[in-house]
């Protein structure tokens, strides 16, 4: 998944993979204006689990981001 660095910050993406270093590895590299996270599940997954997983990380990093900015 991709995410525009003009909105989100690399430490919230970086926090936010912490937070789900149990569920998954998250390859992060930056190009252009958009880090990209390729997500490593650690154990097989279903897609429905794969789907929740990847939605609920989306959330963190919004969660993490914004907790910078008001810090």
């Amino acid at each position: 998944m991709s995410f525009d660095s003009r909105v989100f910050s690399l430490m919230a993406l970086k926090k936010a993979a912490y937070k789900y270093i149990d569920s998954f590895s998250a390859d992060i590299s930056i190009e252009n204006n958009e880090v990209r996270c390729l997500l490593n599940f650690t154990s097989p997954k279903s897609d429905e689990s794969c789907a929740r997983l990847t939605d609920d990380f989306k959330k963190e990093v919004l969660d993490q981001d914004l907790r910078e900015k008001l810090k």
